[in-house]
């Protein structure tokens, strides 16, 4: 074999594991979303808000506040939307941001959570 064809060859695969390299040290992005639960009230209803956002791959973080009602999610939006978490809290029968969740999954929440109905 020729010396300047395997010194291309070489050339050419090296620059092929810097470019891999490279593309896998991108930096990923983050966003944080808040949303405002109506029913959220007890730490029963905290605990299924946390145990369907944190069911997500690429979640970061899931902060409830009972107080204020809301909950804070940072996640990688790479791997899930804002709005797929929205939808699946709509989903569970939670009022998202003064958006009614499904009637029948609200009748599945727990009962503290609707003690303000």
């Amino acid at each position: 074999m020729n010396p300047t064809f395997k010194s291309r060859w070489l050339f050419l695969l090296i620059g092929m594991i810097a470019l891999v390299s490279l593309s896998s040290c991108q930096r990923e992005v983050e966003e944080k979303v808040a949303f405002k639960i109506d029913e959220l009230i007890c730490p029963d209803g905290q605990h299924l808000v946390e145990g369907k956002l944190l069911g997500f791959q690429g979640i970061r973080a899931v902060v409830v506040n009972l107080d204020t009602r809301e909950v804070t999610v940072r996640f990688r939006t790479s791997l899930v939307t804002g709005e797929e978490l929205r939808q699946t809290l709509l989903a569970t029968g939670f009022t998202v941001d003064s958006v009614s969740g499904d009637p029948n999954a609200r009748k599945r929440l727990p009962s503290c959570c609707l003690a303000n109905d």
